[in-house]
């Protein structure tokens, strides 16, 4: 099943609040300790490999370039959206998303409301709270 459809489901019969986002966290973490086994089987094979000293490189490379890419992440989720359109409809459709699932029949009003951006139930999902206010951690690089 695609992740998507998996999202866009979601959304169909619930809003993405909070209890929402604690269910697929626990979910994700039960299936985890389901596979406790093979995923310390697999990281340690993978820890064997790189302890080898010519893969040291190779992993002092890969960290190098991933901790570039968090520090990048986190710079570029702390900036204002440069799209025009995130004011405009980009935050009303994540902020019905989380207080509302969809709602049936709504494109009959209009025919753009009929149509969403597959972004948004992902972006809606990596809400989280701040005194100023809901924060959406991937809105940076989709918006």
């Amino acid at each position: 099943m695609c992740a998507g459809a998996y999202r866009g489901g979601i959304s169909l019969s619930w809003a993405i609040s909070s209890s929402i986002q604690l269910v697929i966290a626990g979910s994700a973490l039960a299936l985890m300790l389901t596979q406790r086994k093979e995923i310390a089987a697999d990281f340690r094979r993978s820890w064997q490999a790189f302890r080898h000293p010519r893969n040291r490189y190779l992993l002092l490379a890969s960290l190098s370039i991933l901790a570039v890419l968090g520090i990048r992440l986190l710079h570029q989720s702390t900036l204002a959206p440069a799209n025009f359109d995130s004011g405009l409809y980009h935050f009303q459709t994540l902020k019905w998303l989380n207080e509302y699932p969809t709602v049936p029949g709504l494109g009959n009003l209009h025919g753009r409301l009929a149509f969403n951006s597959s972004w948004f139930p992902l972006l809606s999902l990596f809400r989280y709270g701040s005194p100023a206010g809901p924060m959406y951690g991937l809105g940076a690089f989709c918006m």
